[in-house]
């Protein structure tokens, strides 16, 4: 063996293991939400309390990027979005713990850039008074990326279980999973970490600016005041029927709507309901009914 070899040899297990406490604090992001869900707040994944995570994506539904069709088919189908959740909390579980390990990084990373990425699309326009989905999606977008590169070096269970048959030649395709320095030239290499650079960087960019005007323009930020859109009016047999639904505002309180007015051509109100001194009563004295679409329910 050369000296050339044995320093690229080296550089690449200095390097990954370098990466360590990235592989440790994003492996943690993903297993520290499983872990909530499962054992410290199993209220989470059960669909009778207030604390299901399924509600969130009534949350995420109106600026989602991409993927609105795909949360409202799983929104109008509760078992569906149940079903959904179970097997994303057990992802998030598998890739964070794998991560930590160091157990077929490579693959592990692919999963968490991944999840990272729908994150962003679904959440990433969240925020009332910081960016904290975006900033959680786009920073596990590019450290996922990071490690799908550089593998997990000395500190891992890849290092212990395949290193020697790496060293060997033997089983070269499981590099592609697991960690070692990918069997390809070096010039490629470096290629692919300046395009897996500039990949990240153009997400991010990117998703700055289509979810809050961060890179030129006005800044805008939808999750601060509530919007409430009325959709569908008609009238039949003399009764008024429409949608409503908050398309803006911050995903942890509601819109506050206090009271309901139906106005003539002139602005003139010719109906009038304050839900404060009425309450939510879904009954024909009330003069109206409410039937919520979604699983996040209307309520005082």
């Amino acid at each position: 063996m050369d000296s050339t070899t044995v320093s690229s040899s080296w550089n690449q297990k200095l390097i990954s293991a370098l990466s360590f406490g990235l592989r440790m604090v994003s492996g943690w992001l993903f297993l520290s939400a499983f872990l909530r869900r499962v054992i410290l707040l199993p209220e989470k994944l059960d669909p009778a309390s207030m604390e299901y995570v399924g509600i969130k994506f009534n949350t995420f539904l109106p600026h989602a990027v991409g993927i609105q069709s795909m949360l409202e088919f799983l929104l109008t189908r509760p078992e569906l979005l149940y079903g959904f959740l179970i097997l994303f909390t057990i992802i998030e579980g598998v890739c964070g713990l794998g991560l930590m390990l160091g157990f077929f990084t490579r693959l592990m990373a692919l999963g968490t850039t991944c999840l990272s990425f729908g994150i962003l699309l679904g959440a990433g326009w969240l925020g009332s008074t910081c960016l904290d989905e975006w900033q959680i999606g786009v920073t596990g977008v590019a450290s996922g990326l990071t490690l799908i590169l550089t593998g997990s070096g000395y500190f891992s269970l890849d290092n212990l279980l395949f290193s020697k048959k790496v060293a060997e030649g033997k089983h070269n395709a499981l590099i592609w999973f697991s960690s070692g320095k990918l069997p390809v030239e070096d010039r490629t290499l470096k290629g692919m970490g300046f395009w897996f650079g500039i990949l990240a960087i153009f997400i991010t960019l990117w998703s700055n600016q289509v979810l809050h005007g961060g890179v030129w323009g006005k800044l805008f930020n939808k999750s601060k005041k509530p919007l409430i859109e009325v959709t569908d009016t008609r009238i039949v047999n003399n009764q008024l029927d429409f949608q409503v639904y908050r398309t803006d505002g911050s995903d942890v309180y509601g819109a506050f709507v206090v009271e309901m007015m139906i106005v003539d051509i002139d602005d003139k109100p010719i109906w009038k309901y304050e839900f404060a001194a009425n309450g939510l009563d879904h009954t024909p004295s009330t003069g109206f009914d409410i039937e919520n679409i979604y699983i996040s329910k209307v309520k005082l």
